[in-house]
C-alpha cells in the first residue's frame, strides 16, 4: 500500500499541493490526469523518492518500485549502462521478445546512441521489468510510441501482476489499462473509480451540478441583497420620518406617530439584520464556481512560396552502418498538402525530416527544394530550451511587437501569468512543448514541418492544436502516432513498409 499523508509541495510561487492525501491499495491500477503544470510528474517523483515533499510523509508498504520516467528525461548514459546491469542483460532476450524489441537492439555504444523515441521507452521498461518491482510509476509512457508499440504496452501490463500508476494523455492507453482515475486540479486530488470514459462521464455530469447549483446561489446572493438594500432604505428612511414627525398635531397624536414610525424603523432594521444573517449562512454552504479551462486561441500564417512543388525527392537511399532504413524513395510534397509520416518506431520517420532540413546530408539520391522554402521545424525534444532563462526573458528575444505575440499567444495557450516570471528549469514538459510551439507560430516559415507535437500536451491543448491544424492553410508534414489526430488533418502520407517509401493519398481528404 502507498500511503500520502498531508503532502505539500511548492516551485518559487507556484503552489502545487496543499495537504494532499491519497491511498493506493497493492494491485491497484490507476490513471494520473490533469492539466500541463498541475504537479502529475512532481507527485510521481514525490512517490518514487527522488524529491521530498516540502511537508508531509510517504508511507510505502511495498518492498521495491520501479518508475520509468518521461523518454526526454533519459540520457544517453542510461542507455549505455544497461550494459552494464548483469540480470537486465541475463533476461535481454526474454524481454526483447515479450515486448517486441527490435531484434536489432543490442548493447553496442553505436546502437544504443541511435535508439527512437519508441524504442527508449521499451529498452528502459524491460529493465525494470527485469528487477520484479512491486509497483510500476509509468510517467507518459505511450510518447513517441507507435501503434504497434501502444498494444504491446498494454499487453505487458495487463500480463504484470504489481500496482500500475501511470501519468498518461492517452484515452485508449488509459481505458486498455487503468480501472481508477486521480485527477489534480488547481492542488486538489479528485478520485474517481472506472476506466478514462467513466471518469469524463463522471467528471461531466459534476461540473454541470456544480454550474447548476453555483448559478443557483448567485441568483439567491442578488435576491438577499436586494431585500436587505431595499429594507434598510426603508429602515432608514422610516428612521428619518419619525424625526420630522409634526405639523398641527396636538403633542399626543405627534408623540404616537414618532412612536410608530419609530416602530417601524425597528423593525426593519431587524428585518434586514436577519436577511443579512441568512445571506451569511447560506454563503457558508456555497461551493465555488467550478474550474474551466480558459478558452485557447492562436492561428497558424503560412507565408506566401510561389512554387506547386516545395519538395521533390529523388532514389533516397538512407542507412546507418549494415541497416537500411529505407531505399529508393521517390516522391513530391507539394503547395497546400498535408502530409503526415507513419510508419513504426526506427523506421526512419525522424531521420527523413532531419534529410529534408539539411541536418543529416549522409545519404544518397537526391533532395530537391524551391528556392523560396522557409521551413520551420518543431521536434520532440523539449529540454533544448535555455533552462535559465525565465519566459519573460525569452519573450525579449527580439522587438515589443515579438514580446507582446509571444506573451499573449502563451496566454492563449492556457498559461497562467505567473509563469511568466519562473524558469524555463521549472516548467512541465508540456508547459514547455506549448513554449517551442509559441516560437514555431512566431518564426517567418511557408513549410511546416512538426515531429510529434502532441507529446507532453494535456488534452485541452492536444484537441485544439488538431483544429488549428486542420483549418492551416498552408503545406504541412507531420509525425504523430495519434491515429485519429493525423486522420483529421491530413491529406496525403509517406508510409514506410519494408525498407520502402511510399505516399499515399487519403480518402478522406477528399471531403476536407
Amino acid at each position: 500500500m502507498l500511503e500520502l499523508k498531508n503532502i505539500e509541495k511548492q516551485y518559487a510561487d507556484k503552489l502545487l499541493f496543499k495537504n494532499l492525501n491519497l491511498t493506493i491499495y497493492d494491485g491497484e491500477r490507476v490513471g494520473i490526469v490533469g492539466n500541463n503544470g498541475s504537479g502529475k510528474t512532481t507527485l510521481m517523483k514525490i512517490i518514487a523518492g527522488e524529491e521530498s515533499p516540502d511537508a508531509g510523509s510517504v508511507y510505502n508498504s511495498s518492498a521495491s518500485i520501479g518508475y520509468l520516467k518521461q523518454v526526454t528525461e533519459y540520457t544517453k548514459e542510461d542507455f549505455l549502462a544497461l550494459a552494464e546491469d548483469a540480470v537486465f542483460v541475463k533476461e535481454f532476450m526474454a524481454y526483447k521478445k515479450k515486448l517486441h524489441i527490435a531484434a536489432n537492439i543490442d548493447f553496442s555504444v553505436e546502437r544504443l546512441s541511435t535508439l527512437s523515441g519508441g524504442e527508449k521507452p521499451k529498452l528502459m521498461l524491460a529493465h525494470i521489468l527485469s528487477h520484479n518491482p512491486d509497483v510500476l510509476l509509468l510517467d507518459e509512457p505511450t510518447n513517441h510510441m507507435d501503434a504497434e508499440g501502444i498494444d504491446w504496452l498494454i499487453n505487458a501490463l495487463n500480463e504484470y501482476n504489481g500496482t500500475i500508476i501511470t501519468v498518461s494523455h492517452d484515452r485508449y492507453f488509459l481505458n486498455s489499462v487503468v480501472s481508477r482515475i486521480i485527477e489534480i486540479d488547481y492542488g486538489k486530488v479528485n478520485d474517481y473509480y472506472g476506466d478514462y470514459d467513466e471518469y469524463a462521464r463522471q467528471k461531466k455530469a459534476e461540473l454541470d451540478r456544480q454550474k447548476k447549483l453555483h448559478g443557483e446561489q448567485v441568483a439567491l446572493e442578488k435576491k438577499l441583497d436586494k431585500q436587505i438594500k431595499d429594507l434598510r432604505s426603508w429602515a432608514g428612511k422610516a428612521e428619518k420620518d419619525s424625526r420630522r414627525q409634526g405639523g398641527m398635531m396636538s403633542d399626543s397624536r405627534i408623540k404616537g406617530a414618532e412612536t410608530r414610525a419609530q416602530v417601524s424603523a425597528t423593525k426593519l432594521a431587524s428585518m434586514a439584520k436577519a436577511k443579512t444573517s441568512r445571506l451569511e449562512q447560506a454563503k457558508s454552504s456555497f461551493v465555488d464556481a467550478p474550474h474551466e479551462d480558459r478558452k485557447i486561441y492562436y492561428e497558424l500564417k503560412p507565408g506566401n512560396i510561389g512554387s506547386k512543388v516545395l519538395i521533390r525527392a529523388e532514389n533516397l537511399t538512407k542507412n546507418f552502418g549494415d541497416h537500411v532504413l529505407f531505399k529508393n524513395a521517390s516522391f513530391n510534397i507539394e503547395a497546400g498538402e498535408k502530409v503526415a509520416i507513419v510508419g513504426r518506431n526506427g523506421c526512419g520517420k525522424t531521420t527523413l525530416i532531419r534529410m529534408i532540413l539539411g541536418l543529416d546530408e549522409e545519404y544518397s539520391g537526391l533532395i530537391w527544394k524551391t528556392p523560396s522554402l522557409k521551413p520551420t521545424y518543431l521536434s520532440q525534444d523539449v529540454l533544448d530550451l535555455d533552462e535559465d532563462l525565465t519566459v519573460m526573458e525569452m519573450s525579449m528575444a527580439k522587438d515589443r511587437e515579438y514580446r507582446t505575440k509571444f506573451l499573449t499567444n502563451l496566454a492563449n495557450m492556457n498559461m497562467s501569468n505567473q509563469v511568466f516570471n519562473r524558469k524555463i528549469k521549472t516548467l512541465s514538459l508540456g508547459e514547455r512543448m506549448r513554449i517551442k510551439m509559441n516560437e514555431v507560430i512566431l518564426s517567418d516559415f511557408n513549410l511546416l514541418i512538426l515531429d510529434e507535437p502532441t507529446n507532453h500536451l494535456d488534452l485541452s491543448n492536444k484537441i485544439f492544436m488538431e483544429k488549428i491544424l486542420a483549418d492551416y492553410e498552408g503545406a504541412l508534414i507531420l509525425v504523430s502516432h495519434d491515429r485519429a489526430f493525423r486522420e483529421n488533418i491530413c491529406t496525403a502520407e509517406l508510409d514506410f513498409v519494408d525498407g520502402t517509401v511510399k505516399k499515399n493519398i487519403l480518402t478522406n481528404s477528399l471531403t476536407k
